[in-house]
Formats: C-alpha cells, structure tokens, sequence
C-alpha cells in the first residue's frame, strides 16, 4: 500500500532522474534515503503488477478470449459465378438464404423469392463455418429451400441478396448480381443509391 511519504519519495525519485541530465553529481547527494527505502519495499507488489497486467494483456490478444467480445456476423463474397461466401463473427448462426430481389409484383419478404435455405445442424459460430458455395450443400448443414435438388442458377444483371439470420451478434447480409460472369457486391452510397462494385480487372 502506498503512503503519503512514499508517494513523494517516488515523485522525488523522479525528478532526480530528470534533473541528474542538467545537475553535476554531487549537487545530488543530499537525495534521503529514506525514499530508496520506500520503494524498495513496494518493488514486489510493483512487481506482481506487473506480471498480472502482462498475463491479462496475453489472454485478451488471444482468439479464444476475443469469443467473450461480440462480433457482428460480416459476409465476404469471392467474385465467382457461382459464389463463394466466407462469414466471419462469433454469434450463432440461424441459418443462410439466398433472396431473388429482382422487380416483381410479389413482396421481397414473399417466401418465393428464397432460392436457397440452409441450416446449421452442427456448429454455428460464423468464424469456423466453412466457406459457402450457392448451391453446394456444404458439411454440417442440411438443405431446406428447395426440398428436393438444387436451387435455380443465378442470372445475369439480377440483384440477389445473401442473409445469414445471427443470435448474440448483428446480422449480417449482402446484396450482390451477376455481371460478365462475376458475383458483385452491391453497396447503398451516402446518397441512398446502389451501386455495383468494380469488376477486378476493370
């Protein structure tokens, strides 16, 4: 515990040490050793501190510790036809869909519109899910939409829209289209627009 006198002592230490660059030696001499004597005593508490502080600093830079801290599922598409997703974030997944967007008289929330459902059956942690190809059922989940084969393909210059429905975190979703054969996210600008990423290559 520190008291009044050692707290002085330490801020005397301190300007000592400041002071020594300007001041020759033996202008110094009269530093009390009273105040060594206070600090050293305190040296192995300082030192435990230390060591706490250093462990604690390890197990938060660690992966497993960043799972107590919740991150939004995000959604990362890889440009194919047909597209690859990879998710990342720490919640539980619901499931994943694929939605028609495209203009029709029927209601984008119209159960219709979903060419593909998926389920998580077994882990649902975002992160650790494998990598997501429209239309190929991947290890660990089971096919809802449709019951029977595989989904429609998807067509050029169609807007589609990826869900990924999340639990104890954010969802996350994206929009995206078929053009000259890539897979295009689509993003809403500043002015409420939508536009079309750009082509690699472009």
């Amino acid at each position: 515990r520190w008291t009044r006198a050692a707290g002085a002592c330490f801020v005397t230490n301190l300007v000592r040490r400041t002071v020594l660059w300007f001041a020759p030696p033996r202008q110094l001499n009269r530093y009390p050793a009273c105040c060594e004597n206070a600090m050293s005593s305190h040296k192995p508490s300082y030192s435990r501190f230390l060591s706490v502080a250093g462990i604690s600093l390890l197990l938060l830079m660690s992966p497993h510790c960043q799972d107590f801290f919740e991150r939004d599922t995000e959604i990362e598409i890889d440009g194919k036809n047909p597209p690859t997703f990879t998710l990342s974030g720490n919640g539980q997944l619901s499931l994943i869909e694929v939605t028609d967007l495209s203009t029709s008289d029927v209601s984008v929330y119209a159960p219709e519109r979903i060419m593909w459902r998926i389920r998580p059956i077994g882990e649902n942690t975002p992160s650790r899910l494998p990598k997501i190809t429209y239309g190929i059922l991947p290890s660990g989940f089971s096919q809802e939409i449709p019951a029977i084969g595989g989904p429609p393909i998807l067509a050029e210059e169609k807007p589609y829209q990826l869900s990924a429905p999340t639990s104890n975190a954010n969802t996350g979703s994206m929009m995206f289209l078929i053009r000259h054969g890539q897979a295009l996210r689509i993003e809403k600008g500043a002015d409420e627009r939508y536009y079309v990423q750009t082509p690699e290559g472009k």
